[in-house]
């Protein structure tokens, strides 16, 4: 493949945007300053959330707890602003902040949790292993997803239909690990071949050789050939020739 000059003195000049923003946010990490409020936290919370804002996170549902301080913890006296040096990229959950001030010198470092808030899928009663879901079983609730480290789901129909893989109590919230994608069709069970290609629209008895969910490829067998194939799972009934 050829570029012509233009093309690669534009990516070159993207590039250099790009580093330089980059060199910027490390910066603003390091060296930020702040003025300190007469209550602390608060005026350092400000700061993180902004730096939460400026790699792409929303203020409008995040917070900042500094869970390992007691409440009548104070910074030493600063005749200056505070340097404020964020010790890795904010992530939601338990990050780690160094405050330092040069006149008189002093440094502080403790955690603090990045509370990042979503509406997440919980289950309205419990449902048994193996039972499936349904829309009745399943609500949103809002809550914090930096403790949710299996992972969770924003959208109903994503969980409607699949199954219980263990008895789950009333207000569990649902991640992957938690469900699975019903069987659709079992090993052995008659189903509906399906050939859809262009210019070709066939159906043919055939017989389901393996079982699975919806989109999942199995073995089929052609009820009248006995040749054997593959294909894509559609629905409870029909498999889509590959």
């Amino acid at each position: 493949m050829t570029f012509s000059k233009s093309t690669i003195i534009s990516l070159a000049e993207n590039v250099k945007r790009a580093c330089f923003f980059a060199f910027l946010l490390t910066l603003m990490s390091i060296y930020s300053e702040i003025t300190l409020a007469d209550d602390w936290r608060d005026s350092v919370s400000a700061h993180l959330l902004e730096q939460w804002q400026a790699i792409g996170g929303t203020q409008s549902n995040a917070d900042i707890s500094f869970t390992t301080l007691s409440p009548q913890y104070t910074l030493p006296s600063c005749d200056q602003d505070v340097q404020i040096h964020v010790i890795r990229t904010l992530e939601p959950g338990r990050n780690g902040v160094e405050l330092q001030c040069q006149q008189p010198y002093w440094s502080q470092s403790f955690a603090f949790e990045l509370h990042v808030y979503h509406e997440v899928v919980a289950l309205r009663r419990a449902v048994n292993s193996g039972n499936k879901i349904n829309e009745d079983d399943i609500h949103l609730v809002k809550t914090d997803t930096g403790e949710l480290t299996q992972g969770y789901f924003t959208l109903i129909d994503d969980v409607i239909g699949n199954v219980s893989k263990r008895n789950l109590r009333t207000g569990t919230l649902l991640s992957p690990d938690l469900i699975e994608p019903a069987i659709l069709i079992e090993r052995g069970q008659p189903i509906t071949l399906r050939l859809n290609r262009p210019g070709i629209y066939i159906e043919m008895k055939g017989l389901a050789l393996s079982a699975g969910s919806a989109g999942e490829r199995i073995r089929v067998q052609n009820e009248q050939s006995g040749k054997r194939l593959y294909g894509v799972i559609v629905d409870s009934s029909i498999v889509q020739i590959q």
